[in-house]
């Protein structure tokens, strides 16, 4: 017993010596329990017969898992359709570009549980050198998707998904249009909803007045001091508050605005509090954000201590401050839903229309409001002061909804003079005006394939179920032409039965499927339907699944291990995904292929690079013998030489000294040749 607490303790002290985590100390202990749980004595032999080489352990990662996972997508892609993910990031000072492909697969066995299946895997990692454009994101799309312009691959690409830069969506020469003017076929481009709600939020923030945007940025920047966090908490302390500090508000995160507002209005009364005991000091205090505080003259400007306090105590600040939350709130739970692994693309038009909702019925008359035709509101230009004259509340009536709709969050509202109402109407009128105006430039609220895509959830009315199936097929040709009529035959065949038990008893769409595909009661095979199911739910959505495995890519490629190669990189971060998507590895014989492969690889290559060895080793010493010999020649034909006058002499002596330079030469390789020779041996 006490030999097992030994060694437990040994293998406990090693994992710390290597860095590792509690967590990852814990799964590679539970990984060998198992491991040894199942395995004969025999079978665990593997650790005193196998080789655990840095080498060996690095081809293997590429040559046998990369090849695998690599394969087994394009063979995946090549025979179903396919959208891509793209987007960019800088790790570990390198601008890296990663690719995922998302699409949906039909399991062979009909007794599983789960017979589509949707997969979101990375395809493709590579390093953006000089320049990031479209033309050079292009090419990487053809050499790592496309498998260097196979024509199966290209031909079942049916969307992309990325944010909005330039390089991505530029009208001319965006990698979204140079797609679309190589490829035969239509496909669809979804710009990202997620990085679409932030640029929303970042546009229309400027109408609001400045001292918003200063107060979240100065408070956060005071509280950065560890002492100033820890004076806080001692304020809470003292006055039976909940311990918590600001949170940072980071421009380039998409819900970060949101939680930041959130922690501020949670925290406000002890805030209030820590500037009352500060009351007695003098001074200023500047912003870490020094970009943000310069005037137009470029002038570093200040923060008047007071003014921080001032604006704490301040009722219709806080006011304005809890109403910004809550619109920073319905924006941020539609950007949450979009962010989820297991959302169905026909999840987009309902997600954002709800959200689009959800700001109209903060401003617009209730009588005004037809939520069943959110289009007629599209087409409204909401910053003509005449429209939101017609079709927004009137200040004191809006005051009123506020207080009805909002009574925890905006009760204070009841407190403010009849100025102070028109004032907070006055700021963020315009505010709502805009994000209303820029939600359908940046988001597909009217776009007429986005809103064919919920065929799904319309089983029950042959007409609309038909009509939207038969729109999404002539935009992306899933079926032949001559094959429509099949199709349409299907369509009848299923909503010709009471199918709310399938709805009612599965999670989502692709399960739907699944259970109607295995009952045999229909009387017909489905075979059409089937393959525009599982294109339709292979269309991208958004790239913050790209954006997920950034993070994930972080924790591989770090400044310390800064030196993996693409490949590399790529083929960890396969198996790290085929782990979260399995629970395991499944070891399968085509993996033991090209293992022995790569085993007979190696042996060849030790081979060569030993003979090699002993191949200069020979002309090394064939060069020496070569050099001596004509060193001693030299010696013997000068001693032989009479004597001769001093100028004759210097003659004599230049002439020698040419003639055995040129001899050396003759025998001595030149840089070129040397060249040559490196590369044969290679």
């Amino acid at each position: 017993m006490k030999k097992n607490q030994k060694e437990y303790l040994e293998f406990i002290s090693y994992c710390f010596a290597q860095r590792l985590s509690f967590l990852q100390i814990s799964k590679v202990a539970a990984f060998l329990k198992e491991m040894f749980s199942r395995a004969e004595e025999s079978k665990l032999n593997f650790f005193s017969n196998h080789t655990f080489n840095k080498d060996v352990i690095s081809n293997i990662s590429t040559d046998c898992f990369g090849k695998h996972l690599v394969n087994k997508i394009y063979h995946d892609i090549s025979n179903n359709r396919y959208s891509i993910s793209i987007d960019n990031c800088t790790v570990a000072g390198e601008n890296i570009c990663a690719i995922k492909a998302r699409y949906a697969t039909n399991l062979p066995e009909r007794n599983s549980s789960q017979l589509n299946q949707i997969h979101d895997k990375i395809i493709s990692i590579r390093k953006l050198n000089e320049s990031c454009d479209a033309y050079t994101l292009m090419r990487i799309v053809e050499e790592n998707v496309f498998n260097n312009n196979e024509k199966k691959l290209a031909h079942n690409l049916i969307g992309i998904a990325s944010d909005r830069g330039s390089a991505l969506v530029g009208s001319d020469n965006g990698l979204a249009r140079l797609l679309e003017n190589a490829l035969p076929q239509r496909i669809i481009h979804v710009p990202d909803p997620c990085h679409s709600f932030n640029l929303i939020i970042r546009h229309s923030l400027e109408l609001l007045s400045p001292k918003v945007k200063q107060f979240i940025s100065d408070i956060h920047s005071y509280f950065s001091s560890p002492q100033r966090k820890e004076k806080l908490k001692q304020v809470q302390r003292e006055n039976q508050l909940k311990v918590l500090c600001p949170k940072k508000f980071v421009k380039t995160r998409w819900l970060s605005l949101g939680e930041s507002l959130e922690r501020l209005i949670e925290i406000w009364p002890s805030l209030v509090l820590y500037m009352d005991t500060m009351t007695d000091k003098k001074g200023v205090f500047v912003s870490k954000f020094l970009k943000d505080k310069r005037n137009d003259d470029n002038e570093l400007v200040s923060v008047d201590y007071n003014e921080v306090s001032n604006s704490l105590n301040d009722e219709l600040f806080q006011l304005e401050i809890r109403f910004l939350y809550l619109i920073i709130k319905n924006i941020n739970v539609a950007n949450q839903r979009f962010q989820t692994k297991a959302l169905e693309i026909s999840c987009l038009k309902y997600y954002i229309q709800e959200c689009y909702s959800s700001i109209l019925s903060l401003i617009v008359k209730r009588e005004a409001l037809n939520f069943q035709d959110l289009v007629k509101y599209t087409e409204i230009n909401w910053t003509n002061e005449e429209n939101r004259h017609i079709w927004f509340f009137e200040n004191s009536s809006w005051i009123q909804n506020l207080l009805q709709t909002q009574p925890l969050l905006l009760a204070r509202l009841a407190n403010l003079t009849i100025e102070q109402q028109n004032q907070f109407c006055s700021l963020f009128k315009p505010f709502l005006a805009k994000i209303l105006d820029l939600m359908p430039v940046y988001l597909p609220l009217a776009d007429e394939i986005i809103n064919s895509l919920d065929f799904g959830h319309s089983f029950f009315n042959f007409g609309e179920f038909s009509d939207k199936i038969l729109k999404f097929n002539s935009h992306f040709n899933i079926v032949e032409k001559a094959e429509i009529p099949d199709l349409v035959s299907e369509v009848k065949a299923l909503t010709s039965r009471n199918l709310s038990w399938y709805i009612e008893n599965t999670k989502n769409i692709l399960d739907i499927w699944t259970n109607i595909e295995k009952d045999e009661s229909f009387g017909v095979k489905f075979t059409l339907l089937p393959q525009v199911f599982r294109a339709a739910q292979s269309l991208p959505i958004t790239s913050s699944n790209v954006e997920r495995a950034f993070s994930g890519i972080k924790l591989i490629k770090t400044l310390i291990r800064n030196k993996l190669s693409e490949d590399k990189l790529l083929s960890i971060y396969m198996i790290i995904e085929e782990y979260q998507e399995n629970g395991k590895f499944k070891i399968c014989q085509n993996l033991l292929n090209l293992y022995e492969k790569m085993k007979n690889n190696m042996k060849m290559g030790n081979k060569r690079k030993l003979s090699d060895m002993n191949r200069k080793e020979d002309d090394n010493e064939e060069q020496k013998d070569k050099d001596e010999g004509l060193e001693k020649r030299d010696i013997n034909e000068l001693s032989k030489m009479e004597e001769i006058p001093i100028w004759d002499n210097c003659e004599i002596e230049g002439r020698k000294y040419k003639q055995i330079t040129q001899k050396e030469n003759s025998i001595k390789p030149t840089l070129k040749q040397m060249k040559l020779n490196e590369t044969s041996i290679n």
